[in-house]
């Protein structure tokens, strides 16, 4: 119990620190930190994952389209179509005849819609207020094709997730904190499933800095920390007497600025569960 009032009081001074750095009341308005306006970008983008073992291998190549639409200089909405792309092949062995048998799924989805908003306002920093919901649409037959019952198909889970970014600019360095919490609750009634309705929440923070080495060429580097809470049954207490976990996931990515109005890039994700599950990720960006 000990080790769980510690991470609170953590979370909760980083938390405050931020706040407290962010928002000064008689700060003005400094044009160095406003952020580049645009109506609009789109953003096209996959990434790749493999695991492989010496019985299975699994490829998911998962393409997404991420806008923003700018109403105001300070209120966007934005929304995702992420895509799946899985295939999974396994070898069974039976251990009376020694026969080896393979099993090959596959499953194409759409996995989900995002959609949220996003406030922005400017102190000595760049404070970012955002919201978002992610709506599961892989759950019905009409957005997914699979050739197996045996693979799986997106949860009937709803996420939502509340947040603040406060970032900070010392050319040629920007260096932001994004503390957020997130709810996923999973509704078996979406797909009509007697399983139990079910909550849990993810805390999360993360830390990143960018390096802008000149006009063409920028990196960054980012570690989020997440505090993951015991999933909650129909309202009736923590399920499983699940223990408090805390994951790591870690990001290198390297931004080429093609044009006043068009990057792209490639980034290395890999998170920490357990074990290392490493993602490769290409994205280009249009602004208008």
């Amino acid at each position: 119990m000990l080790k769980n009032y510690k991470i609170y009081f953590l979370f909760s001074v980083l938390f405050i620190l931020i706040i407290f750095f962010s928002i000064n009341i008689f700060a003005q308005e400094f044009k160095r930190v406003q952020r580049e306006a645009f109506p609009y970008s789109i953003t096209f983008a996959f990434s790749i994952t493999s695991l492989s073992s010496a019985s299975y291998v699994t490829y998911s190549i998962n393409p997404y389209i991420y806008a923003v639409i700018s109403l105001t200089n300070r209120f966007d909405i934005f929304f995702q179509i992420p895509f799946i792309f899985s295939y999974n092949k396994s070898y069974n062995v039976d251990y009376i005849t020694d026969e080896i048998t393979k099993e090959e799924n596959y499953l194409i989805s759409l996995e989900s819609i995002i959609a949220g908003f996003q406030y922005t306002f400017y102190t000595s920093t760049i404070n970012d207020i955002y919201l978002y919901i992610s709506y599961p649409l892989g759950i019905y037959p009409v957005f997914y094709i699979r050739d197996s019952i045996k693979t799986d198909k997106v949860e009937p889970t709803i996420r939502a997730s509340f947040g603040y970014r406060a970032t900070i600019i010392a050319d040629p360095l920007l260096f932001s904190l994004t503390p957020s919490i997130s709810g996923y609750f999973n509704i078996p009634v979406l797909i009509e499933s007697k399983d139990k309705w079910t909550q849990q929440y993810v805390i999360s923070c993360k830390i990143n800095l960018t390096v802008v080495l000149n006009s063409v060429i920028s990196t960054s580097f980012s570690l989020t920390p997440s505090f993951i809470l015991p999933e909650i049954t129909e309202f009736r207490g923590f399920s499983y007497y699940e223990l408090y976990k805390m994951s790591l996931s870690g990001q290198i990515n390297i931004g080429l600025r093609i044009s006043e109005n068009i990057s792209c890039g490639i980034s290395l994700e890999s998170s920490l569960i357990g074990y290392l599950v490493p993602s490769f990720e290409v994205y280009m960006t249009v602004r208008g």
